[in-house]
């Protein structure tokens, strides 16, 4: 198999991991806790984590000019602490989230690592990661609830996560420079990175708004844990049969067109979001795959804003602005519906994302490919 074949197909299993914890990671702890709080704060947190590590690691490999095994050690290390959160009460399962994604955040080198073999083609490369990326989480939604109902959930994210992390030992990385001089915080067009990272985090932010209450919400209208499993998988077949579609276009049309645009279309969906309580249509909503174009295109541009050399902060950096917006957004949303209500949370997403593209904008008017 090829190396770029066999990055997907581990990308499929550690993405399954997402979209099983995805749905259910918060019912499970609104469950221990009874607080939305603490739901906030089971995303929150690991988000922030998220946030130092994706670039801390992403800096370290460029360093080094390795990325797999970064990716093995990180992602070992992650695997082996699923297996202790069934015996964790609410506080103690937040506090060894947080500590996981120390390690997990190792993961997010991937795409650095793969348009590495794709430098003319980094959209449709991105479309195709994602592609698979969708396909895991599709996996992942429909058997959540039933590994819910198991016991077995984080007994098999932890074994889905140690093959990921094996699969990765064995590519081919392709060869990069080492430099002796290495500056840190100096890499890249730094004015693209810049407002392309304040856009993400803006934009992030309300969609760390709305995922993190979106299960415990239709939890409230009666819908089964099995039903939401389902809802999250429909949203990544969505995902699969526009990500591919998504690269070609930001390839041919430019990324920051597609980038702009999809910051427009998230102030409609989350609106719209807030204000409908039939739940058919709210699944429908959820599931529109405006994330496909966000994912592409974002990672596009800082790809090509970085050399293969400092690829990996570039990367790095912008998964610390989503895993900032990641943070910000479930807390944020966590206290909107606590003091208000979910779908003053979701109103108040879409009015966010009113900024996300005013910025978008600014950026695409000074970006240049």
């Amino acid at each position: 198999m090829k190396d770029h074949k066999t990055i997907l197909v581990a990308w499929l299993f550690f993405s399954t991991v997402n979209g099983i914890m995805f749905p259910i990671l918060p019912i499970y702890i609104y469950n221990l806790s009874e607080s939305y709080i603490y739901v906030g704060l089971i995303n929150a947190l690991p988000a922030l984590m998220l946030m130092f590590m994706s670039f801390i690691w992403g800096a370290f490999s460029d360093k080094i000019g390795k990325r797999k095994e970064i990716i093995f050690f990180s992602c070992f290390v992650g695997s082996v602490m699923y297996f202790s959160f069934d015996i964790l009460n609410a506080e103690l399962l937040i506090v060894m989230r947080t500590i996981q994604f120390v390690f997990l955040a190792g993961a997010y080198l991937v795409p650095a690592l793969l348009t590495e073999y794709f430098p003319e083609e980094k959209g449709k490369a991105l479309g195709n990661f994602q592609s698979f990326g969708a396909l895991g989480w599709v996996i992942g939604g429909l058997s959540a609830g039933y590994l819910y109902n198991s016991g077995y959930i984080f007994v098999i994210s932890g074994v889905l996560t140690l093959i990921f992390a094996f699969l990765m030992t064995t590519i081919e990385e392709i060869p990069k420079n080492v430099f002796k001089e290495f500056y840190f915080f100096k890499f890249g067009n730094f004015k693209v990175l810049t407002y392309l990272s304040l856009t993400t985090i803006v934009l992030i932010t309300s969609s760390g708004i709305v995922s993190g209450l979106f299960s415990v919400y239709m939890k409230g209208f009666g819908v089964s844990e099995i039903n939401i499993g389902r809802v999250s998988a429909l949203t990544g077949i969505c995902v699969v049969l526009t990500t591919t579609l998504a690269g070609i276009i930001c390839d041919n049309f430019g990324s920051e067109k597609i980038f702009v645009l999809t910051s427009f279309s998230y102030i409609w969906i989350w609106i719209a979001l807030g204000i409908t309580q039939n739940m058919v249509i709210f699944a429908i909503i959820y599931a529109i795959p405006a994330y496909s174009f966000f994912f592409t295109s974002a990672n596009s541009m800082a790809a090509d804003a970085t050399s293969i050399e400092e690829r990996g902060r570039g990367i790095g950096l912008l998964n610390s602005s989503i895993s900032l917006g990641m943070f910000a957004g479930p807390l944020i949303g966590g206290f909107l519906a606590q003091l208000f209500d979910v779908p003053f949370a979701f109103k108040f997403a879409g009015f966010l994302c009113i900024f996300s593209t005013v910025l978008a904008l600014y950026l695409r008017s000074f970006y240049e490919r």
